[in-house]
Formats: structure tokens, sequence, C-alpha cells
């Protein structure tokens, strides 16, 4: 397991290309997309025709709208909606963002500011959609949208922006602010062909930056399939298409024949992640540094100060977490804090301090619990779906991963609603013959589930090999190293390993 190394390391973990995001391949095209929902729609469950049921079977995100914004008072249906209805279960979902007019930045900032303030003291949502975006390149335009995406950072949690200009922007927003994706193209689904081209700049950054909204579709699978095909040739990293029609084509949910076929060609050549674990201080600029090597296309970290978060906050950290990791051309918009649960034997008070901790301090987006227990007895199911619960409680996005280090029974992922688990950590050469997931396992997302392969041979075709062996085996997360025991994670791969590995997981 970890803790043998982290006791003597300070620690950080990244992964790359995480789903919650999207993933896209080294050369800026996309693989897989994500899918969006702006889902308009008043909250429902289990009735006829619920637009909500529909997408929490494959939407990863959805964006709410109470009344073009928040509304004046808190809507308890969409506050059970957003806290316990949409992310709960085997939903998709597990981002929601708050819609927000800016009025093509005409509208009062006093008033966009009241409307995101108001979505996080009354929802808790994990960032904000900021519609009819502005397209100036003037000084004031950038520094109004920027402290917009400012605002919402603070708040902590995920803290994720979207700008909807509708049509292309231009790049002055990409380098003048650090909102995290732009609509680049909302229109009538017929259209796209003809006038959805990307600006040439836009192929210089990664596909999360960019989002297509198609609508008045034709209820034609293969229509749909060659309009996904197609944005994803033009560097298109989340999609939503739908046949609903004007004047508000976003008041229901896509019919069976195009929303099916939407999830099917969005997520076809899909992207195994890759997620690095580095026990070093966090650095910048200096020979050697892990962090430089894993922060270009890593869209997830987890930290661990001092075997959890240490006893006071960590000037550097903080630094780290809430500035230079989210910050200007960094990719990652996830930070995990690292807790320790002794296979389920350390005191429950300690533990959920320790989470605390880490949200109090760093305003992280989840945690990742280490030495996680395998017995299926209720007390010990009870114990990790608490610190779940405790988690999630805090807001933002939530994220849990369990740590078991092999193989683990189903009971966790029936009975506690953690969102990953690690079933292999172990050397490079046991992974062929004892690296086999379990039968229940393949009944579940490739998301699920996470190995860590160390001690790798410096070797790309073995590196290869092993990357096309765990997406046989339903694996979503992978991360391999050269670095050997007794600490496999105090330095970054080899370019000759890290570059196999990030090539292998792009493949379909």
């Amino acid at each position: 397991m970890l803790q043998a190394a982290m006791e003597r390391y300070t620690s950080f973990m990244v992964v790359v290309a995480v789903t919650l995001i999207s993933n896209f391949a080294s050369s800026g095209l996309c693989l897989k997309q994500d899918i969006f929902a702006p889902s308009y729609v008043y909250p429902c469950s289990g009735t006829t025709g619920c637009a909500w049921d529909v997408f929490k079977t494959g939407a990863t995100l959805a964006i709410i709208n109470p009344s073009s914004g928040p509304g004046t008072t808190c809507n308890s249906d969409y506050v059970t909606l957003v806290n316990t209805t949409v992310k709960s279960g085997t939903s998709t979902v597990k981002i929601v963002l708050g819609y927000v007019s800016t009025s093509y930045g005409a509208r009062n900032s006093t008033l966009v500011q009241a409307d995101i303030n108001k979505y996080y003291s009354c929802y808790k949502v994990d960032g904000i959609f900021l519609d009819e975006g502005a397209t100036a390149c003037d000084s004031a335009t950038i520094t109004k949208y920027q402290s917009y995406n400012s605002l919402v950072k603070s708040k902590g949690g995920l803290g994720y922006t979207v700008l909807n200009w509708g049509t292309n922007g231009p790049e002055c927003y990409l380098t003048g602010t650090t909102i995290d994706s732009y609509v680049t193209f909302e229109a009538y689904f017929s259209n796209y062909t003809s006038s959805g081209a990307p600006l040439p700049y836009m192929f210089s950054y990664p596909s999360t930056k960019f989002w297509v909204i198609l609508h008045t579709a034709p209820a034609n699978a293969a229509t749909v399939n060659s309009a996904v095909a197609l944005s994803k040739n033009r560097n298109v990293g989340h999609i939503y298409i739908t046949d609903d029609i004007m004047p508000n084509p976003y008041d229901t949910a896509p019919q069976t024949t195009v929303w099916s076929a939407e999830k099917t060609a969005a997520s076809s050549n899909s992207a195994t992640d890759i997620y690095a674990p580095s026990y070093v201080y966090p650095c910048s600029g200096t020979p050697g540094c892990a962090w430089d090597v894993f922060k270009n296309g890593s869209t997830l970290a987890i930290i661990n100060p001092n075997s959890g978060p240490g006893t006071t906050c960590n000037s550097d950290y903080v630094t780290l977490v809430n500035t230079t990791v989210k910050s200007g051309t960094s990719t990652v918009k996830i930070v995990l804090g690292y807790v320790s649960t002794s296979y389920g034997n350390r005191n429950s008070t300690l533990v959920q301090a320790d989470i605390n901790k880490y949200y109090s301090c760093y305003k992280v987006d989840g945690i990742f619990l280490d030495e996680g227990a395998t017995a299926c007895d209720s007390a010990t199911l009870t114990k990790y779906q608490s610190y779940n619960s405790l988690v999630k409680s805090k807001g933002g996005l939530g994220y849990t991963v369990l740590n078991w280090g092999t193989n683990g029974p189903e009971c966790y992922l029936t009975g506690t609603t953690i969102d990953s688990y690690v079933t292999f950590e172990d050397y490079f050469s046991n992974y062929t013959s004892n690296g086999a997931p379990l039968t229940y396992m393949t009944s579940y997302t490739a998301t699920k589930f996470w190995v860590i392969l160390h001690s790798a041979p410096s070797n790309a075709t073995a590196v290869n090999s092993a990357v096309a062996l765990s997406k046989t085996r339903n694996v979503g997360h992978i991360y391999i190293t050269d670095d050997v025991m007794p600490n496999p994670y105090d330095s970054a791969p080899q370019t000759t390993v890290w570059q196999a590995e990030k090539s292998a997981a792009a493949l379909p």
C-alpha cells in the first residue's frame, strides 16, 4: 500500500485526463468526449418523461437554471436535486454548474456576482456557466470576466467556469483570464458542418477547453454519429446534441435514438486515464521536478503534506493547490487530499479530522482514502460510507477514492457511494499473472477502477502491452513507473516510460 512510502515523504499525485473532465490526445485532437446537459427543466425523478432520469445515464456534467439564474430564494427541490438525487447511486453526473447570464458583458457586475454567490449559498454547485459571453478584447471586459472567474474559484471546491460565446471567440480570453472552458458553437444541428469550424488558434489548446451545443437534430443515429466525429476532428471535448427545437431546445431530454447515438459516439476511442503518484514536496522549474513532468495534461492531483494534512496549514501546499495547480496553462482541475484509514482500524475521529483539515486548509475537491479495508461487515461499510458522506457534505465535487491495493469485494460498490477503487498496486512484473479483475467488476464502468504498476522496465513495448492488458481488464485509470522500491513514487518515470504510457493510454 501507499502508506509506508508516505510516512517518509510528502506527496502529491496527478491524474492525467480524468474522465470527469475529458480525455484528449497529445496531438490536441479529442479521442473521448464528455456529454454535458443544459438541463433547464424542473427537478424530477421516476416520473414519465423525466429529463433528469435521462441525463443521469450519460452526462457527466449538468447545468441547473432555477429561474433564469438562481432565483431570489433557495428552491428546496433544486437543493435536493443537486445535493442528493443527481450525484447519487449509479448517476453519471458528477459536476453541477449554475447558470448565470452576463448579457454579452453588459449586465451589471454586481448582479452577476450576486447570482454566483446565491448559487453557492443555496446549491453547493461545482462551478458557474456564464451565458451570453462577451467577445470584446478590451481591458475592462477581460477584467470583468476574470473577476467572475476569480469569484467562483474563491468559493473552493472544483470552481469550474464555462463562458458561452455561442460562436467562435478571440484568444484574448484564453490568455487574459483563467476561465476553464468556452462554448464555441450553439446553433441548429444543420448549421454545424458549414459554420462550426474552429479558429486556427484553438488547435493549440486541449479539447477540454471547447464545448458545442447542437439543437434541432434529426432523430437519426448515423447523422448524430457523423456530427460527433466531426466535432472530435475540430478539437471539441464536450458536446450536447438534442432533437428538441426552438424557441426552447433545452426543456426536454433528447429522444432515445439521439441520446443513445450521442453517448456511444462520444465515448468511442476512449482513452485510459493516467494518474501519477510523486511523493515529493511542491516544486516548479527546478531540475528533475516531477511536478513539471506531470502537470502538462494532468487533471487531478492528490496531495499529502505530512502523511495526511498535517497539524497546521502548510503555506507551500496552500499555494500549490489554490494558485499553482489550477492557474495558467496547468490542466489540473481536481485536487484530492491523502488520508490513511489503516485498513479500517484507524480511529474514525482521526480520519474525519483529517478530512475536515484538508477542506479547511486546502479547499480540496475530494479525498483519497488509503489502506482501504475489504471486510464486508456492516460496521466497516458504515464507517467508510460515513467518510464518503462527510466528503460529499463539504460541497463541490466531493470525489472519493478507496485504495484497496488489490481486488476488493462488491459490497463496497453496493453498500457505499465511494466513487473509485485502486484494485492493484504492485510490481509491474506481477500484473499479468495477478492483476485479473473479479468477475463482478466487468459489470461496472472502467472509471471505477485504478491500478498502479511500479518497477517497470524502461521499455516502450512492455509498457504498451501492460496498458493494453489493463484496458481489457476494465481499468479506467493507470499509473506505470520505472521507479523502484522502497519508494517507487519519489520521482517521475523516465521519459521512455512516460511517453509510452501516455501514448498507449490514449489509444482505443
